[in-house]
C-alpha cells in the first residue's frame, strides 16, 4: 500500500511543505562572472532575511539602502539606483532566503536570484565586475536529499528542501498476507519462510519506489542496525552510489525539526569525509597533477592547466590582474609575464573563480578554515605547467 503527498508536521503543529526549486541557473551566473570592464558600474547586492528577526532585517536593509544612496550621489551613472532600492525593499519577507541582485545600467543587465537559505551574507559592492562568489558558495551548499525511513512493514520517503522544509513524498506499508500451509514442512517452517519472502518483497518494492522518486538526488536512509543488514544487500548499485549516509531514527513518525536535525548531521559528516578524501588526494598528487598555494595555482591558471579548482580562501587576500596581458599576480608591483607595472587589485577568491570559470574548470568551495596549509587554495591539473623564467624569477 502506498500513500503520497502527505505533509509532516513540525513542533509547532504546522505542516511543512517543500517549496519550489531554486530558480537560478548556473549558466546565467557563469555569464555574469565573465563580464568585466574598466568603465563598468557593476552593482552586486546580497541580503539575507531571517523569519525570526524581522526587525533586525529591516534595520540591516535600511543601512544597505543608505549605502546605495551614498554611492549613487558619487556616481552619476547609477541612475537606476531607485529601482534597485525598490526591489530591495520588496525583499523584507518573513522567510529564510538569500536575495541577490546583479545590475549594470550601462550594459542593461538586471539579474535577480532568490535562494532558500539560512546563513547568507549581506552587502553592496559597486565594482568593475559582479561579485558572484558568495552566490556560488551558497548554490554549492544547497543539497536536496531524499530521505527513506524504513521499518519491518512500514516505510516513508521524504523530500528535504535546502535544509529548511521537508515534505512526505509517499508512505508504504506491507500488504496484508495469509500464510499458506505446507503439509510437508509443518506450520512453523511454512510461516517463517513466508514471512521472510514477504519482508523481502516489501523491501524490494520500497527500494524500487525510492529509485523512482529520488531520480539523481542524493539519498539518506534512516533505519535500525538489524534493518540495515537486511536492506543493504538489496540496494541497487546506482542507488548505493547516491547514498550519502544513514542514521538510526527513534521512530518512523518524527517531527520536521527532528528529521532536519538528522539530515544536517549526516550531511556534515559526509562533507567532512569528502573534505578529508580531497585533502588526501591533493597530498598524494601534489607536484605531479595537483598544485597548492596561491603562487603555484595562479601560475597554473596563467597556462590554462587547471582542471579543478578547490577554494577555502581566508578573507582579505588580494591578487593583481595585469591591465596589459590579464595575468593574475601575487605582486602588485609588476606583471610576472610581461613586466607591466599597471595592475588592478582584485579579491583573490573572486579573481581565481573568474579565471578558472573562463577556462572551463570545475570549482569546489570549502569552509574558510579548510586547507590552511595550502593558503586555502589547491588545483588538480590537466597537465604539469612549465615554470617560465618570469615565474621562476619571482
Amino acid at each position: 500500500m502506498t500513500r503520497t503527498g502527505e505533509g509532516i508536521s513540525g513542533a509547532s503543529g504546522a505542516t511543512m511543505i517543500c517549496t519550489a526549486t531554486f530558480p537560478a541557473k548556473e549558466t546565467r551566473l557563469s555569464n555574469l562572472g565573465l563580464i568585466s570592464s574598466k568603465n563598468l558600474n557593476a552593482v552586486s547586492v546580497y541580503f539575507q532575511t531571517h523569519p525570526d528577526d524581522e526587525k533586525g532585517d529591516a534595520i540591516r536593509l535600511k543601512h544597505l539602502l543608505r549605502e546605495l544612496a551614498a554611492a549613487a550621489e558619487k556616481n552619476p551613472d547609477l541612475e537606476d539606483w531607485k529601482k534597485i532600492a525598490t526591489v530591495m525593499e520588496s525583499w523584507l519577507t518573513p522567510k529564510a532566503a538569500l536575495h541577490v541582485l546583479f545590475a549594470s545600467p550601462q550594459q542593461a543587465i538586471w539579474e535577480e536570484f532568490e535562494l532558500p537559505f539560512r546563513s547568507g551574507t549581506a552587502g553592496i559592492d559597486i565594482d568593475h565586475v559582479f561579485h558572484i562568489v558568495p552566490l556560488q558558495r551558497a548554490l554549492q551548499r544547497q543539497t536536496n536529499p531524499m530521505v527513506l525511513l524504513v521499518e519491518r512493514e512500514h516505510a516513508a520517503i521524504f523530500a528535504v528542501n535546502h535544509g529548511l522544509t521537508v515534505s512526505k513524498v509517499c508512505e508504504l506499508e506491507a500488504e496484508p498476507h495469509v500464510c499458506p500451509h505446507d503439509c510437508r514442512t509443518g506450520w512453523s517452517s511454512s510461516i517463517q519462510r513466508h514471512k521472510e519472502c514477504h519482508a523481502v518483497e516489501f523491501l524490494d518494492r520500497t527500494l524500487k519506489t525510492l529509485c523512482q522518486v529520488a531520480g539523481e538526488l542524493p539519498v539518506i536512509i534512516g533505519c535500525r542496525y538489524d534493518m540495515w543488514a537486511e536492506l543493504h544487500p538489496r540496494i541497487p548499485a546506482d542507488l548505493e552510489n547516491r547514498i550519502v549516509g544513514r542514521f538510526i531514527p527513534m521512530a518512523l513518525e518524527m517531527s520536521a525539526e527532528e528529521l532536519l536535525e538528522h539530515v544536517d548531521s549526516v550531511l556534515r559528516e559526509h562533507d567532512s569525509d569528502q573534505r578529508q578524501a580531497l585533502l588526501t588526494q591533493i597530498h598524494d598528487k601534489e607536484g605531479l597533477s595537483a598544485a597548492t598555494g596561491l603562487e603555484d595555482v595562479t601560475a597554473a591558471l596563467a597556462q590554462g592547466a587547471v582542471k579543478d579548482l578547490v577554494l577555502a580562501m581566508p578573507a582579505c587576500r588580494w591578487l593583481h590582474r595585469c591591465n596589459e596581458c590579464g595575468r593574475l599576480n601575487l605582486s602588485s608591483r609588476r606583471c610576472a609575464d610581461c613586466g607591466n607595472h599597471q595592475l588592478r587589485s582584485m579579491d583573490a577568491e573572486e579573481a581565481l573563480v573568474r579565471e578558472a570559470a573562463a577556462q572551463g574548470a570545475q570549482i569546489t568551495f570549502l569552509e574558510n578554515h579548510a586547507f590552511e596549509e595550502f593558503e586555502g587554495v589547491a588545483a588538480f591539473l590537466r597537465f604539469t605547467p612549465v615554470r617560465t623564467l618570469a615565474y621562476a624569477d619571482r
